[in-house]
């Protein structure tokens, strides 16, 4: 957040690997604090117009130690956490965290189809169809999480009282800064 990025140069830089021939790698996290859906769609807009070689979408996730984890524990930024198990805390598949005026569902939503107008928009079928399958049983967990409307850890009660939730062993947090989607002036 707060990487004081601009939108042109992170264009300018894209043609430079482009016309260097060096694949280009974007990654993009909806779920910055006040996001809105219409600030989701102007990030994957943007997304697809980059075109780069390898793009990702992830939902923001408040691990603990975060700035976002202090704003969501504390109410701010919009944020409202509904993880109630560490599992919950996963950028992809999780149910850690929604927005006040955005929720989980379609935050969720808005993930699936940022990947599906990239390559779509940028007739990149075959691709789109080998990064379906690899991912098959993510989208098939996610599909089912908006069909059925079934989000588990829908309340945040451990965190009234107690302590943030419990890493397993072999697991260690780091905390990897990223730009902000969700001003104008540095999305990415």
């Amino acid at each position: 957040m707060n990487k004081g990025v601009t939108l042109e140069r992170i264009v300018e830089a894209s043609q430079i690997f482009k016309e260097a021939g060096i694949n280009l790698g974007c990654y993009f996290i909806f779920g910055h604090p006040f996001e809105t859906e219409q600030t989701i769609r102007d990030t994957i807009r943007f997304a697809t117009k980059l075109n780069p070689y390898a793009v990702g979408f992830g939902l923001m996730t408040p691990y603990p130690g975060t700035e976002v984890w202090d704003l969501a524990t504390k109410g701010e930024g919009g944020y409202k956490v509904i993880a109630v198990k560490w599992e919950d805390f996963n950028k992809q598949i999780g149910s850690s965290l929604e927005l006040e005026n955005l929720s989980r569902k379609t935050m969720e939503r808005l993930h699936l189809e940022a990947y599906l107008t990239v390559y779509l928009r940028n007739f990149r079928f075959r691709e789109l169809t080998r990064v379906a399958w690899d991912n098959r049983g993510r989208i098939f967990f996610i599909i089912k999480k908006l069909i059925t409307g079934s989000i588990e850890g829908s309340s945040s009660s451990w965190l009234e009282g107690s302590a943030a939730p419990q890493v397993g062993s072999g697991h260690s947090l780091v905390r990897i800064s990223l730009p902000d989607s969700s001003n104008e002036q540095t999305k990415v």
